[in-house]
């Protein structure tokens, strides 16, 4: 009995194509997650250069720092995205009336507790306008 006689173990086999199909839905799926991590921290930004504060106001930190300082949660934001730079939002605060814009930006932050001034007062909004 020679070597050649006795049964190879197989592997699996996948052809060339294969690979570039799931190498492809891969880089696509990263590059989806890259994508949502980017609008993320620019809307970060509008919301903190618009006057919202970022995790809550008094907190001694301007708005940028303390919403790369909050802790993970589990139930923020997944693992592959932490990865790539994004955090959870605990809170976003505006002092004032929200804008159309304001709602686009904290549309972003689905896990944020939003809070906002609404100002009742009719002289108010009147002067305002």
């Amino acid at each position: 009995m020679t070597i050649l006689d006795n049964p190879r173990r197989r592997w699996f086999g996948y052809s060339l194509r294969t690979l570039f199909v799931v190498v492809a839905v891969v880089c696509v799926l990263l590059g989806w997650q890259t994508h949502v991590v980017q609008h993320r921290q620019a809307m970060l930004m509008q919301i903190v250069t618009s006057g919202g504060y970022v995790g809550g106001p008094g907190n001694g930190f301007d708005a940028y720092t303390l919403a790369r300082r909050l802790p993970i949660s589990p139930d923020g934001v997944g693992m592959l995205r932490r990865l790539m730079g994004d955090r959870r939002v605990r809170c976003i605060d505006f002092q004032r009336d929200l804008t159309a814009q304001d709602l686009r930006a904290i549309a972003a932050f689905p896990e944020a507790l939003v809070q906002y001034r609404v100002d009742r007062r009719p002289h108010a909004r009147a002067k305002a306008q």
